[in-house]
């Protein structure tokens, strides 16, 4: 999916789990997995744009699951799934209607 060695993906991922994450989502998936961990949340899912090897970045469904082990001890797994295809599917659906609402709009001699 981010098409990257393993390698690569450790270089990248070895110093923050957010590394890959869009610089404009990283606030946003920090604070609701501090959140899910904090609310001992079993399960948890968040989108956000995730980056590929080649430095594009896709949209991503996160599905996360925490496992509270013995003491402070918790563990994190992610599941994710490429949703950028649906996204831009729903965008250019949102597009569509806008477009349609404003035309309509303007035919009736409205402004929006």
């Amino acid at each position: 999916m981010l098409d990257m060695s393993p390698e690569d993906a450790w270089a990248m991922y070895q110093g923050s789990a957010l590394a890959g994450v869009h610089p404009d989502d990283q606030a946003f998936v920090q604070e609701n997995l501090e959140r899910c961990i904090s609310e001992k949340r079993e399960k948890y899912e968040l989108e956000y744009r995730l980056q590929k090897g080649d430095g594009k970045y896709i949209w991503v469904k996160t599905k996360v699951s925490v496992i509270q082990g013995d003491g402070d001890c918790v563990r994190v797994y992610a599941n994710y799934h490429d949703v950028t295809a649906e996204k831009r599917s729903r965008s250019s659906c949102a597009s569509s209607i806008r477009s349609r609402s404003i035309s309509t709009t303007s035919w009736l001699g409205r402004t929006p």
